[in-house]
């Protein structure tokens, strides 16, 4: 994979002399270690966003509630018929 973007971080003395010894140990350059630090949490992050995780004395309440057929509530159609805006 072709590294093109770069990142740059200001850190402690301590932090810095932390993930040196870390990465020395590891065998990565810091610059390695410290990107595969971040992506590891990246993805962990991502995982926890994306995913549902229900406890398995839950799951079949879970899954009844899921194939029940969707309730209208009041507002929901004018909501989901109203005009769209760009907040960004």
């Amino acid at each position: 994979m072709a590294r093109e973007e770069r990142l740059e971080a200001r850190l402690s003395a301590d932090a810095a002399r932390s993930i040196a010894n870390a990465a020395t140990l590891e065998g990565m350059s810091r610059s390695s270690f410290v990107v595969a630090a971040a992506v590891e949490r990246a993805d962990a992050v991502l995982r926890q966003h994306r995913e549902t995780v229900v406890a398995w004395e839950h799951a079949e309440n879970f899954l009844t509630w899921l194939d029940a057929p969707a309730e209208v509530r009041d507002g929901l159609k004018e909501l989901a018929n109203a005009p769209r805006f760009d907040h960004r």
